[in-house]
């Protein structure tokens, strides 16, 4: 099971991977992994599995595409 983050921790490895620091970018990820899953499959409206379904593929490169976006200094949010 993947620790909480606080919001200073995720903080933090955000600007770590906005900045090409691909662990922090991996933590980010991991961290966020259920949640990337639970959107799909709202999206999809059916259940999905990791390795299976080419539409967590989507859903990871858009959520990739957001860590790439973020922007704390310009007050976004996460």
């Amino acid at each position: 099971m993947i620790p909480a983050l606080n919001q200073d921790q995720l903080k933090q490895l955000l600007e770590l991977s906005v900045s090409g620091k691909k662990q922090a970018r991996e933590k980010v990820i991991s961290h966020y992994r259920s949640f990337i899953l639970k959107e799909a499959q709202k999206i999809y409206r059916r259940p999905l599995k990791w390795g299976r379904d080419e539409e967590l593929s989507i859903a990871l490169i858009a959520f990739n595409e957001s860590i790439d976006a973020y922007r704390e200094a310009k007050g976004d949010s996460f």
